[in-house]
This record gives structure tokens, C-alpha cells and sequence, in this order.
């Protein structure tokens, strides 16, 4: 019922209420990993990082297997800038079954954060590989091209993923911003 009105709080917009609601149900039942995990990803959310990682660390060691907890230990840790801690957990979950899309997303957005495009790029193309029709994958991808000044990369990669998706305007809009940001305005515009 608690974690019932926590979403209810959190649907409202009501990020207090529903975080000492969870706080609430975690102090009642402290073995609850789901809860326990719920109340770590909010407190990540709302800025208290120390106190949302020491319960997620608390669910991994419950629950090594959890791709939820191990995702946003990754982010926290990319965007604390903790690069062996966020590589752990990106390992940790990209050797779990049907997480390598996720994991090699994550190594994108952790090579992009430490401005190695090269690498970025390398990984966002393995995790469109196993989820072709992902957006995430494809954008980091493009802007992986782009900031490592490979325009071109960024036109062939939006290109294919209209050819692979023809009915999506996704990767159209995708062109249309890759040109946009060259300066390329006539083949923006009919990009989009």
C-alpha cells in the first residue's frame, strides 16, 4: 500500500511526499530490496547522490542481477565522473542476460562523457547492432560523429537507420539536425 502511494505522490509531482513515503516503508521493512531500490533512484534523482548510491549498493549485493539498480549506478557514477566505479556496473550489467544493448548504451554515454568519441561511437554501433531500432543508441551515435568532427559518419549512420526504418521519422529528424548543425540548411530542411 506504501509503495502504492509513493507512485501516487510521485504522479502528482509530489517528490517529497513520495520519497518519505518509500523512506517510510523502507524503515518498516527493510528487506524490501524493491523499495529499498525505488527510494535509492529517487534520492539519485533529487540530488542526495550518497544516500541513493549506499542503498543501491545495499540492493546489487541483495541482488547482483538487477539491471535497474546497476543502470542507475552507472549514471550516478558517469555523472560523478567515477569512471572505475561507473565501468563496474556497466560490466556488471552488460554480462547479464538481454542487458548488452543497455550496457553498450552505457559505455557510449561513459566514453562520451569522457570525450572519447571514437570509442563512444564504437560502442553506441554494437548496442545498434543488438537493438537496431533503439533511438538512444542511434542518437549518441550521431553526436559521437559529430563531435569527434566526423559529419560525414554522422550522415551515413542517420542515412542507414532511414534505410533499416523507412516509416519512422525519427532518423529523418536525425538527418535534418545533422545537416542543420553543418550549416547545411537546404538539405536540413528536406531532411525533416
Amino acid at each position: 500500500a506504501m509503495r502504492l502511494l509513493s507512485e501516487a505522490h510521485l504522479r502528482k509531482g509530489e517528490i517529497q511526499l513520495a520519497t518519505d513515503t518509500l523512506q517510510q516503508l523502507v524503515d518498516q521493512q527493510p528487506q524490501d530490496v524493491d523499495a529499498r531500490q525505488a527510494l535509492g533512484i529517487l534520492l539519485l534523482r533529487t540530488g542526495k547522490q550518497d544516500q541513493g548510491l549506499k542503498l543501491l549498493d545495499s540492493v546489487i549485493a541483495n541482488r547482483p542481477n538487477s539491471p535497474i539498480a546497476l543502470q542507475a549506478k552507472a549514471e550516478a557514477m558517469i555523472g560523478r565522473r567515477d569512471w572505475p566505479q561507473a565501468r563496474a556496473a556497466i560490466d556488471q550489467l552488460s554480462a547479464l542476460p538481454q542487458q548488452k544493448p543497455l550496457g553498450e548504451t552505457l559505455l557510449g554515454r561513459f566514453y562520451q562523457a569522457q570525450e572519447k568519441y571514437t570509442d563512444a561511437a564504437q560502442a553506441y554501433s554494437r548496442a545498434r547492432q543488438s537493438a537496431p531500432t533503439a533511438i538512444e543508441p542511434l542518437t549518441g551515435l550521431v553526436q559521437s560523429y559529430l563531435a569527434a568532427k566526423q559529419p560525414e559518419q554522422a550522415v551515413r549512420a542517420a542515412e542507414a537507420a532511414i534505410a533499416s526504418a523507412p516509416d519512422s521519422p525519427f532518423p529523418r529528424n536525425l538527418l535534418g539536425e545533422v545537416y542543420a548543425a553543418q550549416g547545411k540548411w537546404a538539405q536540413a530542411e528536406e531532411a525533416y
